[in-house]
């Protein structure tokens, strides 16, 4: 399937990719998948109108954002927020196309739309329902921003990425630099590589030591 977005956390590697949620489990000590676990595979309730959509995971793999466009040109896009373990929408709202991404504690979610301008919102949830409230932010997203190497790591002028020591840990294909906000995903001491632009993406996780 073509892979859209990813996530990782200390035991588990959760990917969407056609409306489909599937998590994969790591061995215990985090470093490969364990075969011998059970593949875990959530659909999103929703249907789906449009191929161009952007979505992001959360960091406690609890909950996916979906930025669709508008069924027609100049018309408003819609985001929608779902569970990642029945598949249902739990939220919406009205937005521009572009790329939404979640804060490190999840609690935030922030969009970068097309006309560059930044809209965030907080996940509230409703008391006594899986429902979430959207309620508007404003001021500065934080500044770790999904796409960008976490502390020890950088992406050098020649595209290698590299440790604090200076190592090169592996090199960046050139499909892989034209957009790092859609084709990166970093996750602790992983990188989730996309590939967005065929047809039938594989995903890539390297584990950055």
């Amino acid at each position: 399937m073509k892979v859209h977005s990813l996530e990782v956390s200390e035991s588990t590697i959760m990917i969407e990719g056609d409306g489909n949620v599937v998590a994969l489990s790591l061995s215990e000590d985090g470093t490969a998948l364990d075969c011998t676990a059970d593949v875990q595979v959530t659909t999103l309730k929703t249907p789906r109108n449009h191929e161009q959509r952007f979505t992001s995971i959360s960091p406690d793999l609890l909950t996916i954002a979906e930025v669709r466009p508008g069924c027609k040109i100049g018309t408003v896009g819609s985001l929608t927020i779902y569970d990642t373990n029945t598949g249902e929408e739990i939220g919406r709202t009205e937005v521009d196309t572009g790329v939404p991404w979640f804060s490190p504690d999840g609690r935030e979610l922030w969009f970068d739309g097309d006309d560059g301008k930044e809209k965030g919102w907080e996940l509230v949830k409703i008391e006594r329902s899986s429902v979430v409230k959207l309620v508007t932010l404003t001021g500065s997203p934080p500044e770790d921003r999904p796409w960008k190497p976490p502390p020890g790591y950088t992406v050098t002028n020649d595209r290698w990425i590299s440790n604090c020591e200076g190592g090169c840990l592996t090199w960046l294909s050139p499909e892989l630099r034209e957009d790092e906000r859609r084709m990166r995903v970093w996750s602790g001491r992983f990188l989730g590589l996309l590939h967005g632009h065929q047809e039938c993406g594989p995903f890539i996780v390297e584990m950055l030591e």
